[in-house]
């Protein structure tokens, strides 16, 4: 064998060793770029539904909202009413009183 020969067939090897290093190294970071294209859209979905449930969820706190305010008004309507029933009750007590009163004074007046 020729030194030329062993000459050429280490620069192959050592070629050949860097060349397949490379590769791998590409293969590594094409995996790992995938894997981060999958990671992010995975995210994105995430963040998507995420955007969307808040949608939901200031839709539904909207409308609670207004379901209380209604509440509120029925609320001090009936408050009010409840105060006018109550005075108009205590009106009718005094006058029931006083249809006692003269009653029992009539009652006297017959014996």
């Amino acid at each position: 064998m020729e030194y030329w020969e062993v000459f050429a067939g280490a620069i192959a090897g050592i070629a050949g060793y860097f060349g397949a290093s490379k590769i791998r190294k590409t293969t590594a970071f094409e995996n790992m770029q995938k894997s981060y294209d999958l990671f992010t859209e995975h995210q994105k979905q995430k963040l998507s539904q995420l955007k969307d449930e808040v949608s939901e969820i200031k839709k539904e706190n909207l409308e609670h909202r207004k379901n209380i305010m209604k509440l509120q008004e029925d609320g001090v309507k009936l408050h009010k009413e409840i105060s006018e029933l109550t005075k108009k009750n205590a009106d009718l007590k005094i006058v029931c009183n006083k249809l006692k009163l003269e009653n029992d004074k009539l009652k006297e007046n017959i014996r």
